[in-house]
């Protein structure tokens, strides 16, 4: 018994679901020959001449018939076992293509942190594959042209054994686990677990990042208004404001060793470690000032 390979299917040199596919194909050519023959011929020769039934013309026209008959049943079967054969090499490369990307999307995985990885392909080759032998060996496969757009992929795929090659165009789809908003979130807003959630999201075309996990946007603000169902991108999430716009704020300030505090209002709103206009509220005069926490800003000059 020929060893059947793990992840082509094949035994030898042809794929064992072709051989029972045409096995199957031949069991159905002979039953329909023997229908044909009882069809055409239900009486013994010596029964007809004895009933004089049938004149040797009549004989003839039912024998040009059968073999009519038997000559489309002959080509319907050659049909379907080339069929049979173009459908072998297209799952070779399907197989080949899923298990090229898998690799490769995994490997991205593991490097960005993404979580719930999934995704699917539809490979067309570039050119007919009708005359191709299946492959007795796993296909190899050789990224061709640049493939860092995920939803158009370029493989050439090549059987060391049939010696043959082929060019395949791989439509690409993939998700992932992702921070969404479930609600509207206004600019300045800071996030909370009430507001997000992870689901599936597709991301072939994401060129802006995203979020894996809620704990890496909890507690920062909204930079703009957020839709419901919204994908959060790192150009949609800011450090949470500390500092509310009006807000009356403590200034504190040092300078040759004299520590000094005075009590401003804030012009804008700011994020620690952000730099916001502040009005003295005494003399009226507008400052710069570095936030250091809630409530409390030290001056910059």
């Amino acid at each position: 018994m020929k060893k059947i390979d793990q992840y082509s299917g094949i035994a030898g040199t042809v794929p064992a679901p072709e051989k029972l596919f045409n096995l199957l194909n031949l069991l159905i050519f002979m039953k329909l020959i023997w229908r044909s023959l009882t069809v055409f011929f239900p009486h013994s020769p010596a029964r007809t001449r004895a009933r004089g039934s049938c004149t040797s013309a009549c004989v003839t026209s039912r024998k040009d018939a059968v073999v009519v008959v038997l000559g489309g049943i002959i080509l319907s079967w050659f049909c379907a076992m080339g069929a049979s054969a173009q459908d072998g090499v297209q799952q070779q490369i399907d197989r080949a293509v899923e298990r090229h990307l898998q690799q490769r999307l995994e490997k991205q995985a593991a490097t960005e942190g993404w979580k719930g990885l999934r995704f699917t392909q539809s490979s067309a080759p570039q050119t007919s594959v009708n005359n191709l032998a299946s492959c007795s060996q796993p296909l190899s496969v050789k990224d061709g042209g640049d493939n860092r757009n995920w939803s158009r992929q370029r493989f050439t795929l090549m059987c060391s054994d049939g010696g043959w090659s082929v060019a395949v165009l791989t439509e690409v789809k993939v998700y992932v686990s992702a921070v969404v908003a479930k609600q509207v979130i206004n600019r300045g807003e800071t996030f909370s677990n009430r507001q997000l959630a992870v689901r599936e999201v597709e991301i072939t075309k994401n060129n802006s990042g995203f979020y894996s996990s809620l704990d890496k946007v909890v507690g920062q603000g909204a930079k703009r208004r957020i839709r419901a169902e919204q994908l959060l991108v790192p150009a949609l999430v800011a450090p949470a404001w500390v500092i509310q716009r009006g807000q009356q704020v403590t200034v504190v300030a040092n300078k040759d060793g004299i520590a000094a505090s005075i009590q401003g209002e804030a012009l804008e709103n700011g994020a620690v470690g952000e730099v916001i206009r502040v009005r003295n509220i005494s003399s009226k005069k507008t400052i710069e000032a570095k936030v250091l926490e809630a409530g409390l800003v030290t001056s910059t000059f």
